[in-house]
């Protein structure tokens, strides 16, 4: 009887310890799924939020190529190349005759234009005429076909004639 026992006591103790191990198996696994299902679940979020991301790229570029070349081209009609404002003394004085004033411009500098930014030629333009025609030149300025802009200006009134002193810059591109 004691061998008996003795391989009873083995093979419950046996049976125990595959009991066990197999616990353990369960366990390790267990934890390593978790930690694996994890995982997997923050590279889903990181994988929608990507998706939606290059979604947005998609929509934006979509969107520039729509309107934004659009409004590139319309922005590049009014402002010229360097060389097309080589008669911008004539177009300054056309207005002037126009509306019955007399003209005189001059050029102060000049900043070169890059790729990033446009350049700028920076002018001086005195006019003369009664106060009327002054005003209705500077109406006239206000539908030049070129972008520019008038940092300041100085009207003297003298009756019958007055004077006008325009300071400005016409912008240009590359």
């Amino acid at each position: 009887m004691d061998s008996f026992y003795k391989k009873l006591v083995w093979q419950i103790g046996s049976a125990g310890a595959i009991i066990i191990f197999l616990w353990g198996g369960v366990y390790f696994f267990r934890v390593r799924i978790t930690d694996y299902a994890n995982k997997v679940s923050v590279g889903r979020i990181a994988l929608i939020q990507n998706t939606i991301n290059i979604e947005s790229f998609a929509f934006l570029k979509a969107q520039y190529t729509n309107k934004g070349r659009q409004d590139m081209n319309t922005l590049l009609a009014f402002v010229p190349q360097r060389d097309q404002l080589i008669n911008l003394v004539g177009e300054f004085k056309a207005i002037a005759d126009k509306v019955r004033v007399r003209s005189s411009l001059q050029f102060s500098g000049e900043t070169p234009a890059t790729d990033e930014a446009f350049g700028s030629l920076k002018f001086t333009l005195s006019l003369q005429g009664t106060t009327d025609d002054l005003l209705q030149f500077m109406q006239s300025l206000e539908h030049f076909h070129y972008l520019r802009s008038i940092e300041g200006f100085t009207l003297t009134r003298n009756d019958p004639k007055s004077e006008l002193s325009l300071r400005g810059q016409i912008y240009f591109r590359k």
